[in-house]
């Protein structure tokens, strides 16, 4: 996927943003554009098989292409309040947004496929079943411990607040 190795232009009307592709003779076919479902910063325009990314300076959505014998129009709707004083961002700047998009992603994969793990099946069971100040307890301590500490015990835990205790 390359950068910007091919002819365009642009110019924003109102809240539309117009890319122009300078490329004589191409279809319908020979040419795409979508926005990035993650990141509606990044526009991947196809010409003639061979891939685009802008990494845009603000948020665009639906994209629409209108052919012309000389260039192919791409009009896109601006999502976002940046005004357009240019179109792309450093190089820097959309390599950083770019991987931490592919991050969110994986991520994403990643938590589709967690099942609930068996510790957290003995917790939920221990709360569910345990009487009144066993619950109090979990709570307190859990609370107070910033998340670090999980005693059953009211006697232990209602004498005083929680510390919380990190790991070793």
């Amino acid at each position: 996927m390359s950068n910007t190795d091919f002819r365009y232009g642009w110019y924003l009307v109102g809240k539309k943003l117009f890319i122009d592709v300078y490329t004589s003779g191409l279809t319908s076919e020979e040419i795409s554009a979508t926005v990035d479902e993650v990141d509606a910063c990044k526009l991947t325009i196809t010409v003639k098989g061979k891939k685009h990314l802008l990494d845009l300076c603000g948020a665009v959505s639906d994209p629409c292409i209108n052919i012309r014998p000389s260039k192919a129009e791409i009009a896109l709707q601006v999502s976002s309040k940046v005004a357009f004083t240019h179109l792309l961002k450093s190089e820097e700047v959309a390599a950083k947004r770019h991987d931490k998009a592919e991050k969110y992603r994986s991520m994403d994969v990643a938590g589709e496929d967690d099942a609930p793990s068996d510790l957290m099946a003995v917790i939920r069971n221990i709360y569910q079943n345990g009487s009144d100040e066993t619950k109090r307890a979990m709570l307190k301590s859990y609370q107070e411990s910033c998340g670090t500490v999980l005693s059953t015990n009211w006697a232990e835990v209602g004498a005083g607040p929680v510390a919380p205790q990190l790991p070793e």
